[in-house]
């Protein structure tokens, strides 16, 4: 209750400048409380010094007028050595006192003149009283010290520092009571400046709990709507490459139907023609040279036909027409191409991506890997079928691949259409390797989530530049 009602204060719109303007009051109280707190504690000092002077004095005093009447009554000269003493010593502490009493008695309930009257007056008295016992009126001396005079004038000398002593008790008691008072004060100043700062503390913490949840929240929801467009764009890719092998398959069908008849007529026509008796030579010889353009148009058939739609993968199998491709790709390009084909039994849409995996591979060993050696691997491992394509070539920097090549892309997301991981491991150098594996069992999700295949050091999933193995 208390949290909500904090929380409800601190999102008006008035709530900072209302925050704002009380810890002012509290800094300007707690200043005010300080400033209070030091003059009371100054004053009760002061007041203490003047205690201490006051007491001083007035003990001086007594040690002269001590040191007077021992003299007076035995004339020994050493009683009057107190009685210098606490002469040369009174001066400076009347001073003291008196400027004690100016400063701290504003409101001159204490009378100074009255107080220095008295104190002249028996210092007075004890001068004159030693002056007579020197001159040898010992009976004047003592007859003045023992008159009622002297101790009415030390009585009201008592008087009178008795008044200033319990004046100066009494307003330390005042600054006192005042220095409590604004510690008091102060103490509970301090506890509702901490409870405020507590309550902001957890108002503050409990945003901190919310905007947290909510971020997690978003998070969530952001994760889950990349999975759910990964899983759309992995659909979406696995589509297209549906649509483009069905595609190829059908202009490789059109390509076989149709130029293959229209190919094979026109031999036809051509031996018909060679049977006819006494054709000239030179025509002879020109229905030789259209005959050999002609079966070079059928090797192009059938070379365009097979790049558009494998005849040998279906007719062979997935090992066979790999080994087939490393052959004739050893042959074409003068490369030492390895094998290590081990028998798989894959869907036919799997054995068409790998088999289409390998052919872009080693093609792109060709224009860019500058190889000398190839591996090329295929194995079974448990429920998934792993291809792996390895080069000693040049390598490439993967952190440095530029913007339009879009070779491994293409890959990852064939790869990804099958819920399958490709891993690419390549640095400038060291050649390149590239590794596939796809499931025989379609999965619910891509292992790779969103992110697709999983990538070693050195390793990624954009299109390589020149100088590495990439998807053509």
């Amino acid at each position: 209750m208390l949290r909500g009602l904090a929380e409800k204060l601190l999102r008006r719109r008035y709530a900072y400048a209302l925050v704002v303007a009380g810890l002012g009051v509290l800094m300007v109280t707690n200043e005010l409380i300080f400033q209070n707190s030091s003059a009371r504690l100054r004053d009760g000092i002061q007041l203490s010094n003047l205690r201490w002077q006051a007491s001083r004095l007035l003990q001086l005093v007594t040690d002269a007028e001590t040191g007077m009447r021992g003299y007076l009554l035995t004339g020994r000269e050493a009683y009057l050595q107190p009685y210098r003493v606490a002469l040369d010593q009174m001066p400076p502490v009347q001073e003291q006192t008196y400027s004690l009493i100016e400063q701290i008695d504003l409101g001159k309930s204490i009378s100074l003149d009255k107080v220095r009257a008295a104190l002249s007056a028996k210092l007075g008295e004890m001068r004159a009283a030693v002056e007579l016992y020197k001159r040898g009126s010992q009976d004047e001396a003592l007859s003045l010290v023992e008159s009622d005079v002297g101790m009415a004038r030390m009585n009201e000398l008592r008087a009178n520092f008795d008044e200033v002593l319990s004046t100066a008790i009494t307003m330390q008691l005042a600054a006192r009571t005042s220095l409590y008072d604004a510690m008091r004060l102060n103490r509970w100043a301090v506890h509702l400046l901490s409870l405020i700062a507590g309550l902001g503390l957890y108002v503050f913490m409990g945003q901190l709990q919310q905007t947290d949840q909510m971020r997690q929240l978003e998070k969530q929801r952001l994760a889950r709507e990349v999975e759910l467009r990964t899983a759309e764009l992995r659909d979406l890719a696995g589509h297209l490459v549906r649509v483009r092998e069905d595609e190829r398959g059908r202009l490789a069908r059109e390509l076989h139907d149709e130029l293959g008849g229209l190919f094979t007529a026109m031999k036809l026509e051509f031996a018909r023609v060679r049977r006819q008796a006494n054709l000239p030579v030179g025509v002879l010889e020109r229905l030789q040279s259209i005959e050999r353009r002609l079966n070079d148009g059928i090797t192009f058939k059938r070379r365009m036909v097979e790049n558009l739609r494998p005849s040998a993968l279906d007719q062979l199998g997935l090992v066979t027409s790999v080994s087939l491709l490393c052959r004739d790709s050893a042959q074409d390009t003068g490369l030492v191409i390895e094998e290590a084909l081990e028998p798989v039994s894959a869907p036919p849409d799997v054995e068409l991506t790998l088999y289409r995996l390998v052919q872009e591979s080693l093609t792109n060993v060709t224009k860019y890997a500058q190889a000398k050696r190839v591996q090329v691997m295929l194995r079974s491992e448990g429920d998934t079928v792993v291809a792996e394509v390895c080069d000693d070539g040049c390598g490439f920097d993967l952190a440095r691949v530029g913007a339009g090549h879009h070779g491994l892309v293409g890959m990852r997301f064939r790869v990804e259409s099958h819920h399958g991981t490709m891993t690419v491991d390549t640095a400038p150098g060291q050649g390149t390797r590239i590794a596939v594996r796809l499931p025989l069992v379609a999965d619910e999700a891509p292992p790779g989530g969103a992110g697709g295949a999983p990538v070693a050091p050195g390793t990624a999933t954009e299109s390589a530049p020149p100088g590495g193995t990439r998807a053509a």
